[in-house]
Protein backbone atom coordinates (compact mmCIF):
# COMPACT_ATOMS: atom_id res chain seq x y z
CA UNK A 1 0.00 0.00 0.00
CA UNK A 2 1.41 3.38 -0.57
CA UNK A 3 0.51 7.26 1.00
CA UNK A 4 0.22 8.90 -2.40
CA UNK A 5 2.02 12.06 -3.03
CA UNK A 6 1.65 14.43 -5.83
CA UNK A 7 4.56 13.16 -7.24
CA UNK A 8 4.08 13.32 -11.15
CA UNK A 9 7.50 12.08 -12.44
CA UNK A 10 6.80 10.28 -15.34
CA UNK A 11 7.83 6.55 -14.66
CA UNK A 12 10.05 4.17 -17.74
CA UNK A 13 10.97 0.86 -18.01
CA UNK A 14 11.04 -1.33 -21.04
CA UNK A 15 10.57 -5.01 -19.37
CA UNK A 16 13.57 -7.34 -18.96
CA UNK A 17 13.60 -9.86 -21.04
CA UNK A 18 13.36 -12.15 -17.67
CA UNK A 19 10.29 -10.42 -16.03
CA UNK A 20 6.69 -9.94 -16.53
CA UNK A 21 4.35 -7.40 -15.49
CA UNK A 22 0.95 -8.37 -14.71
CA UNK A 23 -1.30 -5.46 -13.23
CA UNK A 24 -3.68 -7.18 -11.03
CA UNK A 25 -7.43 -5.01 -11.26
CA UNK A 26 -7.24 -3.06 -8.01
CA UNK A 27 -6.42 0.60 -8.83
CA UNK A 28 -7.29 3.21 -5.78
CA UNK A 29 -5.33 5.92 -4.03
CA UNK A 30 -3.86 3.40 -1.78
CA UNK A 31 -2.81 1.02 -4.73
CA UNK A 32 -2.16 3.21 -7.78
CA UNK A 33 -2.75 1.34 -10.69
CA UNK A 34 -3.27 -1.72 -9.31
CA UNK A 35 -0.87 -3.92 -7.80
CA UNK A 36 2.44 -5.33 -9.86
CA UNK A 37 2.79 -8.79 -9.98
CA UNK A 38 6.35 -10.04 -11.57
CA UNK A 39 6.72 -13.67 -12.97
CA UNK A 40 10.47 -14.25 -13.54
CA UNK A 41 11.70 -16.73 -16.31
CA UNK A 42 14.97 -16.30 -17.97
CA UNK A 43 14.83 -16.64 -21.82
CA UNK A 44 15.14 -20.13 -23.15
CA UNK A 45 14.36 -21.84 -19.38
CA UNK A 46 11.53 -23.79 -18.22
CA UNK A 47 11.49 -22.69 -14.48
CA UNK A 48 9.00 -19.87 -13.61
CA UNK A 49 8.47 -17.62 -10.43
CA UNK A 50 5.96 -15.82 -8.97
CA UNK A 51 6.88 -12.19 -6.70
CA UNK A 52 3.20 -11.06 -5.52
CA UNK A 53 0.19 -12.92 -6.69
CA UNK A 54 -1.91 -9.99 -5.47
CA UNK A 55 -5.71 -9.86 -4.43
CA UNK A 56 -8.10 -12.63 -5.01
CA UNK A 57 -9.20 -11.92 -8.70
CA UNK A 58 -9.93 -15.26 -10.12
CA UNK A 59 -9.30 -13.47 -13.60
CA UNK A 60 -5.65 -11.95 -12.71
CA UNK A 61 -4.86 -14.91 -10.83
CA UNK A 62 -6.03 -17.28 -14.07
CA UNK A 63 -3.52 -15.03 -15.85
CA UNK A 64 -0.79 -15.56 -13.63
CA UNK A 65 -1.29 -19.36 -14.11
CA UNK A 66 -1.10 -19.25 -17.60
CA UNK A 67 1.50 -16.78 -17.63
CA UNK A 68 3.46 -18.55 -15.84
CA UNK A 69 3.10 -22.36 -17.16
CA UNK A 70 2.98 -21.22 -20.62
CA UNK A 71 5.47 -23.02 -23.10
CA UNK A 72 5.53 -25.74 -20.44
CA UNK A 73 6.93 -23.88 -17.72
CA UNK A 74 7.29 -25.11 -14.25
CA UNK A 75 6.40 -22.93 -11.08
CA UNK A 76 9.69 -22.95 -9.15
CA UNK A 77 8.79 -20.49 -6.50
CA UNK A 78 5.94 -18.45 -4.95
CA UNK A 79 7.42 -15.32 -3.02
CA UNK A 80 6.22 -12.30 -0.96
CA UNK A 81 7.54 -8.87 -0.71
CA UNK A 82 4.98 -8.77 2.49
CA UNK A 83 2.10 -10.05 3.97
CA UNK A 84 -0.59 -6.96 3.04
CA UNK A 85 -3.91 -8.30 1.21
CA UNK A 86 -3.55 -6.30 -1.86
CA UNK A 87 -0.21 -8.44 -2.03
CA UNK A 88 -1.22 -11.86 -0.79
CA UNK A 89 -4.72 -12.46 -0.92
CA UNK A 90 -4.54 -15.20 -3.72
CA UNK A 91 -1.80 -17.05 -2.05
CA UNK A 92 -3.84 -20.00 -0.74
CA UNK A 93 -5.62 -19.93 -4.37
CA UNK A 94 -2.34 -20.48 -6.23
CA UNK A 95 -1.04 -22.36 -3.44
CA UNK A 96 -3.91 -24.81 -4.33
CA UNK A 97 -3.58 -24.81 -7.86
CA UNK A 98 0.35 -25.40 -7.78
CA UNK A 99 0.75 -27.18 -4.95
CA UNK A 100 3.84 -24.78 -3.74
CA UNK A 101 4.06 -22.88 -0.49
CA UNK A 102 4.37 -19.30 -0.14
CA UNK A 103 7.40 -18.33 0.88
CA UNK A 104 8.21 -15.00 2.68
CA UNK A 105 10.11 -13.20 6.04
CA UNK A 106 6.77 -13.15 7.68
CA UNK A 107 6.47 -16.61 7.45
CA UNK A 108 9.80 -17.89 8.12
CA UNK A 109 9.81 -18.97 4.80
CA UNK A 110 12.80 -17.24 4.39
CA UNK A 111 15.48 -15.75 5.56
CA UNK A 112 17.50 -11.95 4.99
CA UNK A 113 20.81 -13.04 3.08
CA UNK A 114 19.29 -15.94 1.67
CA UNK A 115 20.02 -17.13 -2.03
CA UNK A 116 17.00 -18.47 -4.35
CA UNK A 117 17.80 -20.89 -7.13
CA UNK A 118 15.75 -21.76 -10.53
CA UNK A 119 16.79 -22.52 -14.38
CA UNK A 120 18.68 -19.44 -14.97
CA UNK A 121 16.91 -17.25 -12.20
CA UNK A 122 19.17 -16.77 -8.99
CA UNK A 123 17.32 -14.26 -6.57
CA UNK A 124 18.98 -13.04 -3.21
CA UNK A 125 16.35 -12.52 -0.45
CA UNK A 126 17.19 -8.88 1.51
CA UNK A 127 15.17 -8.06 4.26
CA UNK A 128 14.16 -4.55 4.42
CA UNK A 129 11.78 -3.57 7.53
CA UNK A 130 10.00 -0.24 7.49
CA UNK A 131 6.42 -0.66 5.03
CA UNK A 132 6.07 -3.95 7.41
CA UNK A 133 7.98 -5.52 9.48
CA UNK A 134 8.33 -8.48 7.26
CA UNK A 135 8.76 -6.28 4.25
CA UNK A 136 11.45 -7.78 1.65
CA UNK A 137 13.24 -7.22 -1.68
CA UNK A 138 14.55 -9.63 -3.95
CA UNK A 139 17.69 -8.67 -6.29
CA UNK A 140 18.16 -10.64 -9.37
CA UNK A 141 21.66 -12.09 -9.94
CA UNK A 142 21.42 -12.69 -13.51
CA UNK A 143 19.96 -8.50 -14.22
CA UNK A 144 20.61 -5.79 -12.45
CA UNK A 145 16.53 -5.86 -10.92
CA UNK A 146 15.29 -5.15 -7.54
CA UNK A 147 11.82 -5.87 -6.75
CA UNK A 148 10.79 -3.54 -3.78
CA UNK A 149 7.17 -4.41 -2.87
CA UNK A 150 5.85 -1.10 -1.14
CA UNK A 151 9.31 -0.45 -0.02
CA UNK A 152 10.14 1.75 -2.81
CA UNK A 153 7.22 2.88 -5.46
CA UNK A 154 7.17 3.61 -9.09
CA UNK A 155 5.47 6.68 -8.10
CA UNK A 156 4.91 8.71 -4.69
CA UNK A 157 6.18 7.76 -1.61
CA UNK A 158 5.57 4.60 0.37
CA UNK A 159 3.36 4.48 3.63
CA UNK A 160 4.82 3.09 6.88
CA UNK A 161 2.31 0.32 8.26
CA UNK A 162 3.03 1.27 12.42
CA UNK A 163 3.20 -0.34 14.91
CA UNK A 164 4.25 -3.04 12.45
CA UNK A 165 6.26 -0.85 10.23
CA UNK A 166 8.20 1.74 11.87
CA UNK A 167 9.94 4.60 10.66
CA UNK A 168 13.27 3.61 12.68
CA UNK A 169 13.34 0.38 10.53
CA UNK A 170 12.73 2.09 7.17
CA UNK A 171 15.17 4.74 7.42
CA UNK A 172 18.01 1.84 7.81
CA UNK A 173 16.66 0.23 5.16
CA UNK A 174 17.13 3.13 2.90
CA UNK A 175 20.69 3.48 3.68
CA UNK A 176 21.15 -0.36 3.46
CA UNK A 177 19.66 -0.02 -0.13
CA UNK A 178 22.28 2.98 -0.99
CA UNK A 179 25.13 1.11 0.17
CA UNK A 180 23.66 -2.12 -1.79
CA UNK A 181 23.65 0.00 -5.07
CA UNK A 182 26.91 1.41 -4.24
CA UNK A 183 28.40 -2.28 -3.55
CA UNK A 184 26.74 -3.43 -6.56
CA UNK A 185 25.99 -0.76 -9.07
CA UNK A 186 22.64 0.57 -10.83
CA UNK A 187 19.42 -1.34 -10.70
CA UNK A 188 16.02 -0.70 -12.12
CA UNK A 189 13.24 -0.58 -9.99
CA UNK A 190 10.55 -2.83 -10.04
CA UNK A 191 7.68 -1.72 -7.45
CA UNK A 192 4.69 -3.07 -5.76
CA UNK A 193 2.77 -0.44 -7.17
CA UNK A 194 3.06 1.75 -10.03
CA UNK A 195 5.80 1.93 -13.00
CA UNK A 196 8.76 0.42 -13.42
CA UNK A 197 11.90 2.96 -12.98
CA UNK A 198 15.42 2.52 -14.87
CA UNK A 199 16.91 3.79 -11.68
CA UNK A 200 16.64 3.32 -8.26
CA UNK A 201 19.57 5.62 -6.52
CA UNK A 202 17.86 8.95 -7.92
CA UNK A 203 14.31 7.58 -5.72
CA UNK A 204 16.13 6.14 -2.53
CA UNK A 205 17.89 10.09 -1.86
CA UNK A 206 14.33 11.51 -2.95
CA UNK A 207 12.89 9.12 -0.26
CA UNK A 208 15.27 9.99 2.44
CA UNK A 209 15.09 13.86 1.79
CA UNK A 210 11.20 13.59 1.93
CA UNK A 211 11.46 11.77 5.15
CA UNK A 212 13.83 14.12 6.50
CA UNK A 213 11.62 17.38 5.48
CA UNK A 214 8.35 15.50 6.77
CA UNK A 215 10.44 14.45 10.43
CA UNK A 216 11.13 18.25 10.58
CA UNK A 217 7.71 19.76 9.61
CA UNK A 218 6.02 17.16 12.12
CA UNK A 219 8.67 18.43 14.89
CA UNK A 220 7.56 21.91 14.26
CA UNK A 221 4.04 21.22 14.68
CA UNK A 222 5.06 19.27 17.44
CA UNK A 223 6.52 22.08 19.19
CA UNK A 224 4.21 24.82 18.10
CA UNK A 225 1.76 23.40 19.99
CA UNK A 226 0.65 20.46 18.44
CA UNK A 227 2.09 17.92 20.79
CA UNK A 228 1.32 14.73 20.09
CA UNK A 229 -2.22 14.95 19.21
CA UNK A 230 -2.22 13.31 15.59
CA UNK A 231 -5.64 14.55 14.39
CA UNK A 232 -3.86 18.26 14.59
CA UNK A 233 -0.57 17.40 13.50
CA UNK A 234 -2.11 15.23 10.75
CA UNK A 235 -3.91 18.06 9.67
CA UNK A 236 -1.47 20.93 9.27
CA UNK A 237 1.37 18.77 8.28
CA UNK A 238 -0.95 16.50 5.49
CA UNK A 239 -3.33 19.38 4.44
CA UNK A 240 -2.42 19.04 1.09
CA UNK A 241 -3.48 15.03 0.69
CA UNK A 242 -6.96 14.20 -0.37
CA UNK A 243 -9.40 12.69 2.40
CA UNK A 244 -8.69 9.34 0.82
CA UNK A 245 -5.31 8.45 2.22
CA UNK A 246 -5.37 10.50 5.26
CA UNK A 247 -6.22 7.28 7.56
CA UNK A 248 -2.76 6.05 6.17
CA UNK A 249 -1.41 9.79 7.13
CA UNK A 250 -2.51 9.42 10.66
CA UNK A 251 -0.43 6.29 10.93
CA UNK A 252 2.66 7.81 8.92
CA UNK A 253 1.96 10.80 11.81
CA UNK A 254 2.64 8.52 14.61
CA UNK A 255 5.16 6.79 13.09
CA UNK A 256 7.03 9.58 12.94
CA UNK A 257 6.26 10.60 16.30
CA UNK A 258 7.78 7.26 17.68
CA UNK A 259 10.94 7.82 15.51
CA UNK A 260 11.30 11.43 17.16
CA UNK A 261 10.97 10.20 20.58
CA UNK A 262 13.82 7.92 20.47
CA UNK A 263 15.70 9.92 17.36
CA UNK A 264 15.37 13.60 17.53
CA UNK A 265 18.40 14.29 16.24
CA UNK A 266 17.75 16.32 12.85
Amino acid sequence: MTLLEQSQSPGDGAPSPFVTVLRAPNPGPMTLEGTNTYILRAPGKKHSIIIDPGPADPTHIATILTTATSDEAEISHLLLTHHHADHAAAVPLIEKATGLQALSIGTSTLTDGQTLHAEGLTLHVIATPGHTADSTTFRLHEAPLLFTGDTILGRGTTYLDYPDGTLTDYLDTLHLLIDLLRDKGEHALLPGHGPTRPHTAPILNAYIQHRTTRLRQIRAARDSGAGTDIEAITNNVYRDQPESVLAAARICVAAQLDHLRHHDTL
